[in-house]
């Protein structure tokens, strides 16, 4: 469904079909008018991808599936996707494989090519990533773990200033982390995330040019289940939202900062 307001909206449209499709990771570029498309289909095995042209009257041309690759392991799992400025795509997403060896994959499709694996990384459940190309060209894949036990539950960061062809991991052990949500300004990645001990909300970045994270700003003091997304305006603003869920005593908050992440406004519920 499609709105030109936020108001009032389109019926219902059937963008493809299949069996166990699930887990729609979108990326909208809204300078050229295209949206692109990334989901999975569990047990399955495959990752999808489609792109669309967005129309002046605010529907949408879609163009036809393609299947981004088959893996090995149980199910395909959780992806997340990116276009560069040079109209490369890039989806990174997991196969789940009951708990044990689960590995996190890199794939991208130049403008007018084809897909192919770009990096693999054997894991234990890497259930949020996300994936950018920065503006000096490096590409970055941010992982968390949910909490699986046993699992790496910090935050990890992968960086590749050639392509794809070598990576360097840097990981922050201050927090165990339960969920986290990522975005990119210029050279910085800008991430919110959950500490799984106490479920506070917490505010981080992750400079591109050095490789070095900042110091986590908690925003949000919680005793229960809570997530958190990230996201900023034209101006550059940066909001954190968050919410909880109504076994506790259900909330909706964010915070704001003008200045990168450096001061924070007050908690708005």
């Amino acid at each position: 469904t499609t709105s030109t307001d936020g108001v009032t909206w389109s019926a219902w449209s059937t963008i493809t079909s299949g069996t166990g499709y699930r887990n729609v990771a979108i990326y909208v570029d809204y300078v050229n008018n295209k949206i692109y498309l990334s989901w999975n289909d569990g047990g399955g095995k495959h990752f999808f991808f489609k792109q669309g042209t967005l129309n002046a009257n605010g529907s949408i041309t879609w163009g036809a599936d393609e299947t981004v690759a088959t893996i090995t392991e149980t199910s395909s799992d959780r992806q997340n996707i990116w276009v560069d400025a040079n109209g490369t795509v890039w989806i990174v997403g997991y196969g789940y494989n009951a708990e044990t060896s689960e590995p996190w994959y890199l794939f991208k499709k130049p403008s007018g090519g084809t897909w192919s694996q770009v990096y693999k990384v054997n894991d234990s459940r890497p259930t949020q990533l996300s994936v950018f190309v920065l503006d000096n060209g490096k590409i970055v894949v941010v992982r968390t773990c949910d909490g699986f036990s046993g699992a790496d539950n910090y935050l990890n960061v992968w960086v590749s200033a050639d392509g794809g062809a070598t990576w360097s991991l840097y990981t922050y052990y201050t927090y165990s982390i339960l969920h986290h949500c990522a975005m990119i300004i210029g050279n910085i990645v800008h991430i919110s995330f959950i500490d799984k001990v106490n479920w506070d909300v917490y505010y981080i970045k992750f400079d591109g040019t050095t490789n070095t994270f900042g110091t986590a700003v908690k925003l949000h003091d919680d005793t229960s289940s809570i997530r958190t997304t990230i996201s900023k305006d034209k101006n550059n603003r940066i909001y954190v939202f968050f919410n909880r869920d109504s076994t506790a005593g259900a909330i909706l908050g964010y915070r704001r900062s003008d200045d990168g992440g450096a001061t924070w406004s007050a908690e708005t519920i």
